[in-house]
Protein backbone atom coordinates (compact mmCIF):
# COMPACT_ATOMS: atom_id res chain seq x y z
CA UNK A 1 0.00 0.00 0.00
CA UNK A 2 1.05 3.59 -0.62
CA UNK A 3 2.55 5.49 2.28
CA UNK A 4 0.24 8.16 3.75
CA UNK A 5 2.85 10.88 3.09
CA UNK A 6 3.00 9.90 -0.59
CA UNK A 7 -0.79 9.96 -0.83
CA UNK A 8 -0.85 13.39 0.84
CA UNK A 9 1.70 14.81 -1.61
CA UNK A 10 -0.04 13.31 -4.62
CA UNK A 11 -3.29 14.88 -3.42
CA UNK A 12 -1.55 18.23 -2.96
CA UNK A 13 -0.16 18.22 -6.49
CA UNK A 14 -3.54 17.11 -7.80
CA UNK A 15 -5.34 19.94 -5.98
CA UNK A 16 -2.93 22.51 -7.45
CA UNK A 17 -3.58 21.24 -10.98
CA UNK A 18 -7.35 21.12 -10.51
CA UNK A 19 -7.44 24.63 -9.03
CA UNK A 20 -5.31 25.86 -11.92
CA UNK A 21 -7.94 24.64 -14.38
CA UNK A 22 -11.21 25.27 -12.53
CA UNK A 23 -10.63 28.79 -11.14
CA UNK A 24 -9.95 30.38 -14.57
CA UNK A 25 -13.15 28.75 -15.85
CA UNK A 26 -15.13 30.46 -13.06
CA UNK A 27 -13.83 33.92 -13.96
CA UNK A 28 -13.71 33.48 -17.76
CA UNK A 29 -17.38 34.38 -18.58
CA UNK A 30 -17.26 37.49 -16.40
CA UNK A 31 -13.92 38.74 -17.74
CA UNK A 32 -14.92 38.19 -21.38
CA UNK A 33 -18.13 40.17 -20.80
CA UNK A 34 -16.57 43.02 -18.81
CA UNK A 35 -13.26 43.36 -20.68
CA UNK A 36 -15.04 42.65 -23.99
CA UNK A 37 -13.48 40.36 -26.61
CA UNK A 38 -10.68 42.76 -27.58
CA UNK A 39 -9.78 43.50 -23.96
CA UNK A 40 -9.77 39.86 -22.93
CA UNK A 41 -7.84 38.97 -26.08
CA UNK A 42 -5.19 41.51 -25.11
CA UNK A 43 -5.03 40.08 -21.59
CA UNK A 44 -4.68 36.51 -22.90
CA UNK A 45 -2.02 37.61 -25.40
CA UNK A 46 0.04 39.22 -22.60
CA UNK A 47 -0.26 36.10 -20.41
CA UNK A 48 0.90 33.92 -23.29
CA UNK A 49 3.99 36.09 -23.83
CA UNK A 50 4.80 36.04 -20.11
CA UNK A 51 4.48 32.25 -20.14
CA UNK A 52 7.66 32.07 -22.22
CA UNK A 53 9.58 33.73 -19.40
CA UNK A 54 7.97 31.49 -16.78
CA UNK A 55 9.06 28.43 -18.75
CA UNK A 56 12.64 29.72 -18.76
CA UNK A 57 12.63 30.51 -15.02
CA UNK A 58 11.09 27.18 -14.00
CA UNK A 59 13.67 25.43 -16.16
CA UNK A 60 13.82 21.69 -15.30
CA UNK A 61 14.32 22.25 -11.59
CA UNK A 62 10.93 20.90 -10.50
CA UNK A 63 12.18 17.49 -11.63
CA UNK A 64 15.98 17.57 -11.38
CA UNK A 65 16.20 19.47 -8.07
CA UNK A 66 13.38 17.45 -6.50
CA UNK A 67 15.46 14.32 -7.06
CA UNK A 68 18.55 15.93 -5.52
CA UNK A 69 16.64 17.15 -2.46
CA UNK A 70 15.05 13.72 -1.94
CA UNK A 71 18.50 12.11 -2.09
CA UNK A 72 19.91 14.63 0.43
CA UNK A 73 16.90 14.85 2.74
CA UNK A 74 18.96 14.51 5.94
CA UNK A 75 21.91 16.64 4.78
CA UNK A 76 21.03 20.24 5.63
CA UNK A 77 24.24 21.70 4.22
CA UNK A 78 23.89 19.95 0.89
CA UNK A 79 20.24 21.02 0.62
CA UNK A 80 21.30 24.59 1.40
CA UNK A 81 23.88 24.57 -1.38
CA UNK A 82 21.30 23.29 -3.86
CA UNK A 83 18.70 25.80 -2.67
CA UNK A 84 20.81 28.95 -2.93
CA UNK A 85 22.42 28.02 -6.24
CA UNK A 86 19.06 27.33 -7.86
CA UNK A 87 17.36 30.37 -6.30
CA UNK A 88 20.04 32.75 -7.55
CA UNK A 89 20.14 31.04 -10.96
CA UNK A 90 16.38 31.50 -11.32
CA UNK A 91 16.57 35.14 -10.23
CA UNK A 92 19.32 35.76 -12.80
CA UNK A 93 17.18 34.16 -15.50
CA UNK A 94 14.28 36.39 -14.39
CA UNK A 95 16.49 39.50 -14.62
CA UNK A 96 17.71 38.52 -18.09
CA UNK A 97 14.12 37.84 -19.08
CA UNK A 98 13.09 41.29 -17.86
CA UNK A 99 15.78 42.79 -20.08
CA UNK A 100 14.40 40.86 -23.05
CA UNK A 101 10.88 42.02 -22.16
CA UNK A 102 12.02 45.65 -22.22
CA UNK A 103 13.41 45.12 -25.73
CA UNK A 104 10.15 43.75 -27.16
CA UNK A 105 8.56 47.17 -27.90
CA UNK A 106 11.58 48.01 -30.08
CA UNK A 107 11.51 44.65 -31.88
CA UNK A 108 7.79 44.09 -32.51
CA UNK A 109 5.19 46.57 -33.64
CA UNK A 110 2.23 47.00 -31.31
CA UNK A 111 3.94 45.68 -28.16
CA UNK A 112 4.34 49.22 -26.82
CA UNK A 113 0.54 49.51 -26.54
CA UNK A 114 0.38 46.57 -24.12
CA UNK A 115 3.79 47.00 -22.48
CA UNK A 116 2.33 48.22 -19.16
CA UNK A 117 0.19 45.07 -18.93
CA UNK A 118 3.26 42.96 -19.70
CA UNK A 119 5.22 44.68 -16.93
CA UNK A 120 2.50 43.94 -14.37
CA UNK A 121 2.12 40.36 -15.57
CA UNK A 122 5.89 39.85 -15.23
CA UNK A 123 5.41 39.79 -11.45
CA UNK A 124 4.23 36.21 -12.02
CA UNK A 125 7.71 35.35 -13.28
CA UNK A 126 9.21 36.84 -10.11
CA UNK A 127 6.89 34.68 -8.02
CA UNK A 128 7.87 31.59 -10.01
CA UNK A 129 11.55 32.40 -9.51
CA UNK A 130 11.24 32.69 -5.72
CA UNK A 131 8.87 29.77 -5.12
CA UNK A 132 10.92 26.55 -4.69
CA UNK A 133 8.22 23.95 -5.33
CA UNK A 134 11.01 21.46 -5.95
CA UNK A 135 12.22 21.87 -2.35
CA UNK A 136 8.78 21.13 -0.92
CA UNK A 137 8.38 18.18 -3.30
CA UNK A 138 11.78 16.76 -2.41
CA UNK A 139 11.02 17.01 1.30
CA UNK A 140 7.50 15.64 0.76
CA UNK A 141 5.99 18.68 2.49
CA UNK A 142 3.59 19.99 -0.15
CA UNK A 143 0.44 19.97 1.99
CA UNK A 144 0.48 23.41 3.63
CA UNK A 145 1.97 25.29 0.67
CA UNK A 146 -0.62 23.75 -1.66
CA UNK A 147 -3.40 24.97 0.62
CA UNK A 148 -1.90 28.49 0.59
CA UNK A 149 -1.72 28.45 -3.22
CA UNK A 150 -5.35 27.34 -3.60
CA UNK A 151 -6.59 29.85 -1.00
CA UNK A 152 -4.74 32.72 -2.70
CA UNK A 153 -6.31 31.70 -6.02
CA UNK A 154 -9.75 31.61 -4.43
CA UNK A 155 -9.25 35.07 -2.88
CA UNK A 156 -8.53 36.50 -6.33
CA UNK A 157 -11.99 35.49 -7.58
CA UNK A 158 -14.13 37.95 -5.53
CA UNK A 159 -11.49 40.64 -6.05
CA UNK A 160 -11.86 40.25 -9.81
CA UNK A 161 -15.64 40.60 -9.55
CA UNK A 162 -15.32 43.66 -7.28
CA UNK A 163 -12.54 45.58 -9.00
CA UNK A 164 -12.74 44.73 -12.70
CA UNK A 165 -15.64 46.72 -14.15
CA UNK A 166 -14.62 47.88 -17.64
CA UNK A 167 -12.19 47.21 -20.51
CA UNK A 168 -9.85 49.81 -18.98
CA UNK A 169 -9.34 47.48 -16.02
CA UNK A 170 -7.12 45.03 -17.89
CA UNK A 171 -4.18 46.10 -15.71
CA UNK A 172 -6.17 45.26 -12.56
CA UNK A 173 -6.95 41.84 -14.01
CA UNK A 174 -3.26 41.30 -14.72
CA UNK A 175 -2.28 42.45 -11.23
CA UNK A 176 -4.78 40.16 -9.50
CA UNK A 177 -3.57 37.26 -11.64
CA UNK A 178 -0.07 37.75 -10.26
CA UNK A 179 -1.20 37.63 -6.61
CA UNK A 180 -1.40 33.81 -6.13
CA UNK A 181 2.19 33.07 -7.27
CA UNK A 182 3.56 36.06 -5.33
CA UNK A 183 1.70 35.15 -2.12
CA UNK A 184 2.77 31.52 -2.44
CA UNK A 185 6.40 32.57 -2.99
CA UNK A 186 6.43 34.83 0.09
CA UNK A 187 4.74 32.24 2.32
CA UNK A 188 7.09 29.50 1.10
CA UNK A 189 10.09 31.68 1.96
CA UNK A 190 8.69 32.16 5.46
CA UNK A 191 8.04 28.43 5.91
CA UNK A 192 11.56 27.53 4.78
CA UNK A 193 13.05 29.97 7.27
CA UNK A 194 10.66 28.99 10.06
CA UNK A 195 11.36 25.27 9.61
CA UNK A 196 15.10 25.94 9.30
CA UNK A 197 15.46 23.79 6.23
CA UNK A 198 18.45 25.75 4.91
CA UNK A 199 21.36 27.84 6.10
CA UNK A 200 23.10 30.56 4.13
CA UNK A 201 25.57 29.23 1.57
CA UNK A 202 27.15 31.56 -0.94
CA UNK A 203 26.11 30.51 -4.45
CA UNK A 204 28.91 29.96 -6.94
CA UNK A 205 29.10 30.13 -10.71
CA UNK A 206 30.16 26.49 -10.92
CA UNK A 207 27.33 25.48 -8.58
CA UNK A 208 24.71 27.29 -10.65
CA UNK A 209 26.19 25.93 -13.85
CA UNK A 210 26.03 22.40 -12.43
CA UNK A 211 22.36 22.78 -11.48
CA UNK A 212 21.54 24.17 -14.93
CA UNK A 213 23.37 21.32 -16.62
CA UNK A 214 21.59 18.80 -14.39
CA UNK A 215 18.16 20.06 -15.46
CA UNK A 216 18.94 20.84 -19.10
CA UNK A 217 17.47 17.74 -20.76
CA UNK A 218 14.41 17.86 -18.54
CA UNK A 219 13.98 21.53 -19.43
CA UNK A 220 14.16 20.85 -23.15
CA UNK A 221 11.64 18.01 -23.02
CA UNK A 222 9.09 19.84 -20.83
CA UNK A 223 9.57 23.24 -22.49
CA UNK A 224 8.93 21.79 -25.94
CA UNK A 225 5.35 20.90 -24.98
CA UNK A 226 4.75 24.17 -23.14
CA UNK A 227 6.13 26.24 -26.01
CA UNK A 228 3.93 24.37 -28.48
CA UNK A 229 0.72 25.12 -26.55
CA UNK A 230 1.66 28.69 -25.60
CA UNK A 231 2.79 29.66 -29.09
CA UNK A 232 -0.69 29.04 -30.48
CA UNK A 233 -2.06 32.04 -28.57
CA UNK A 234 0.97 34.20 -29.36
CA UNK A 235 0.86 33.45 -33.10
CA UNK A 236 -2.88 34.11 -33.22
CA UNK A 237 -2.35 37.39 -31.38
CA UNK A 238 0.36 38.49 -33.81
CA UNK A 239 -1.52 37.50 -36.95
CA UNK A 240 -5.15 38.17 -36.01
CA UNK A 241 -4.85 40.78 -33.27
CA UNK A 242 -6.57 40.75 -29.85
Amino acid sequence: MLDSVIIKNISSLFSLKIAGYIIPLITLPYLVRVLEPVGYGTFAFCLAIIQYFSIAVNYGFDLSATKRIAESKSDKLKISVIYWNILVARLLIAIIGFGVLCLLPFLFEGIDAIFFILLISYLTVLGDAIFPQWLFQGKEQLGKISIIRVISQLISIPLLFLLVKSPEDIWITALLTTLPPLITALVSSYLIRHRRWVVWCKPTFSGMKGQLADGWHLFISSAAISLYTTSTTVILGIIGGP
